[in-house]
């Protein structure tokens, strides 16, 4: 997943995780029969000297 701005870029919009964390807090996810989630790793990405900012989650199924 990925989330950032299509209408603000960095000056207007700060995009930061979550308590500066680099993982997804999975402690309110309901468990699934099918699935398990191993882990899910948060990246923050600034381009374009800090213009146009975006926060990518990998889930690893």
């Amino acid at each position: 997943m990925k989330f950032g701005s299509w209408t603000f870029n960095g000056d207007q919009v700060s995009l930061n995780l979550y308590n500066d964390n680099d993982w997804v807090d999975l402690s309110d996810y309901w468990k699934s029969g099918t699935w398990d989630i191993v882990e899910v790793p948060a990246f923050l990405n600034v381009y374009n000297n800090s213009k146009y900012g975006k926060v990518s989650h990998c889930s690893n199924l």
